[in-house]
């Protein structure tokens, strides 16, 4: 930067990057979910309504938490991108600044 002090911005795009990719993970493994339990597991088994019943319930559980989840790190992605804008932008501004008093 012009005054002398300079932000390396690159430790947060490598962030912005790495947290990215776990929201993208979160939302590939959600996508891989089992939707059903299959039948012919337990159907010979006593109770296995109630347990497919539960399955269902806990699954659905699990993908509400996967996804907000991956809209959280995508959240906190977003903000370093946001952040490591703000120090690019704020540090042209100065360089401008101290070129134009230089001049």
């Amino acid at each position: 930067m012009g005054d002398g002090f300079a932000v390396d911005v690159s430790a947060l795009r490598s962030d912005v990057a790495r947290w990215t990719d776990w929201s993208s993970r979160l939302t590939a493994e959600d996508g891989g979910l089992a939707s059903t339990l299959d039948a012919w597991a337990f159907s010979d088994q006593p109770g296995f309504e109630q347990v497919r019943a539960d399955y269902i319930a806990k699954l659905g559980h699990l993908r509400r938490e996967v996804s907000a989840g991956s809209r959280a790190m995508q959240a906190i992605a977003d903000r370093l991108d946001e952040v490591a804008s703000a120090y690019e932008e704020a540090e042209a501004q100065t360089e401008a600044i101290v070129e134009r008093a230089g001049s």
